[in-house]
């Protein structure tokens, strides 16, 4: 058997050793948060109320609200209470991707425990006439 050229020895080197470097990466950035040990963390409820308002008011403070918090391992439940004529949605990112719509007059709840501390973004995932005020609601679990 002919032993490895100097080039095909420098090619198999960086091969390895970038592999080694996609790995580490890969362990270190795609590992989740370890699951909360069961009875760990509280229940937390937050209420918002969505109308031509947009959400608690958010329409007067240019979208920005309400801001929610809670700490990691807590189970969350958001509770969306539509006291407007139209459809109003609720979804949060990592968390409730897919949301809720609430039809007028009529309430649900979305709930789910916090696993992964972070800010997250809290929204309107329905088309209405003040969406533009109902996209940067947070949710920021620590």
């Amino acid at each position: 058997m002919k032993a490895p050229s100097v080039h095909e020895t420098v090619i198999l080197t960086l091969i390895l050793a970038g592999s080694g470097v996609i790995g580490g990466l890969a362990l270190t950035v795609g590992t989740p948060d370890p699951s909360c040990p069961r009875g760990e963390g509280i229940a937390r409820t937050f209420t918002i109320i969505a109308d031509l308002d947009g959400y608690n008011g958010s329409k007067l403070r240019g979208g920005m609200e309400p801001s929610m918090t809670a700490s990691r391992c807590d189970t969350i439940t958001i509770r969306l209470v539509n006291r407007d004529f139209q459809a109003h949605g609720l979804a949060v990112t990592f968390y409730a991707v897919n949301g809720i719509e609430v039809i007028k007059d009529d309430t649900q709840r979305i709930t789910f425990q916090a696993v992964k501390a972070g800010v997250f973004r809290v929204y309107c995932n329905t088309q209405c006439s003040v969406h533009n005020f109902m996209q940067s609601a947070s949710l920021t679990i620590t």
